[in-house]
């Protein structure tokens, strides 16, 4: 299974290392959905390759269109209020 690794960037544009989750549009849509509005994300695959990157819980860019189409659809509902925080699924964190 593939794996992504996220780095949060905080206000004062450090991060504070990266977590690896499980690579499926869903946990990183879950991710995505939590991320408080003066954060920003970075996501990347295990390589070190962008994937993307978040402004708040907003995609800034995406560099794998395949990845983005299969994200979207599960994001923009989390992302419009209409599933509610405490339905998103758990994300779910590489061993």
């Amino acid at each position: 299974m593939k794996t992504f690794v996220v780095y949060d960037i905080h206000e004062d544009g450090k991060h504070r290392g990266g977590k690896r989750i499980k690579g499926t549009a869903k946990n990183l849509a879950s991710y995505v959905a939590r991320i408080e509005d003066t954060h920003r994300c970075i996501v990347t695959d295990t390589g070190d390759n962008l994937l993307l990157n978040t402004f708040g819980n907003m995609i800034a860019t995406c560099t794998d269109q395949e990845l983005l189409k299969s994200l979207l659809p599960i994001l923009i509902p989390y992302q419009t209020g209409m599933v509610k925080i405490e339905d998103i699924p758990a994300v779910i964190y590489q061993d």
